[in-house]
């Protein structure tokens, strides 16, 4: 086993264990550890997933969240409130790795599942449904891969399709900072959005989630659980070509009919980036990166110990 299947394994291990009691985690299939969770059970609805894996809202809470009822991926049926901030989380104590100098998320010419090690950032892509029973979704959530055929004539991108799931669809995403068990936060505060390039059909919600709007189980730092997931996004319409998005962080609000209600997004406190529509869906995703960047912020440092997880799928 070389350098980068162990570094790909023990970064799985940090984004995937905490997840497994709600979403079905995905990792690379060449290192043999799918896992899968089993999602609660949610309405429809549109504020954001979780940290990512087998699905908020009904499909549970997203990344370690709770399962709740309710609008979007991972929240709690109907209901406003005020809060998402609260006391730091067992596992990311430390101060969140800074970026600034290289804006480039992942362009997934590499073939895997993890984010290039660079600017502070050791993420991992992953894919989730709602757990429709009959549901189906490409790549299982215990195998994601980029496939051939990227944007610009590259060789690879995200590709995920689903059909048949009847509550909040299917997600794919990237996450930034695994500590231990734990998706921690990141400082992407010298930047100012995101981009990418994407193709597909119909309607997707582009949802950035922060410390805010994760639960601290998680990484993040919201509670009450059922009130997390709202995670700041907008509606963005794909087309059949591939196209290039610009979403500054001012872009993205949060859906304000439920959840938490924490304010304006804080780039200071990234977590993870999703993508996420109803059935059925198709789409692909391609060079992702940060827009603007520079010298980093000042108070830079590394993300702290990790906590334990779990491995048990279910809820």
């Amino acid at each position: 086993m070389d350098l980068r299947q162990i570094m790909r394994e023990m970064r799985w291990l940090a984004v995937c264990a905490p997840l497994l009691a709600s979403w079905a985690c995905a990792t690379d299939d060449s290192s043999g550890i799918g896992r899968s969770g089993a999602g609660g059970n949610g309405a429809t609805g549109g504020g954001g997933p979780g940290t990512g894996g087998s699905g908020p809202g009904t499909g549970g809470t997203g990344f370690g969240g709770s399962t709740g009822g309710g609008s979007s991926f991972g929240g709690s049926a109907g209901s406003t409130s005020v809060g998402g901030s609260g006391a730091a989380p067992s596992g990311c104590t430390g101060t969140a790795p800074v970026g600034g100098t290289n804006p480039l998320i992942d362009d997934l010419e590499d073939g895997d599942n993890a984010t290039p090690l660079v600017d502070g950032r050791t993420g991992f892509w992953f894919v989730a449904n709602d757990g429709t029973m009959g549901g189906t979704q490409t790549p299982d959530p215990s195998a994601f891969a980029p496939e051939n055929g990227g944007a610009n004539g590259s060789m690879k991108a995200a590709h995920t399709t689903g059909t048949g799931f009847t509550v909040w669809g299917g997600v794919m995403g990237v996450s930034f900072n695994a500590v231990g068990n734990l998706t921690c936060p990141y400082n992407a505060s010298a930047f100012t959005g995101i981009e990418f390039w994407a193709k597909g059909t119909g309607s997707v919600r582009v949802m950035v989630g922060t410390a805010g709007s994760i639960p601290v189980s998680a990484g993040g730092t919201c509670t009450p659980e059922d009130q997390c997931h709202n995670h700041h996004g907008k509606a963005v319409t794909f087309t059949s070509d591939w196209v290039k998005y610009t979403l500054a962080w001012g872009d993205l609000t949060q859906d304000s009919t439920w959840g938490a209600q924490i304010g304006d997004i804080d780039p200071s406190k990234v977590i993870q980036i999703n993508f996420q529509a109803a059935a059925p869906f198709d789409f692909w995703i391609d060079e992702v990166a940060f827009t603007g960047g520079g010298a980093p912020p000042d108070g830079g440092g590394t993300g702290g110990s990790g906590g334990t997880g779990t491995d048990a799928g279910g809820d």
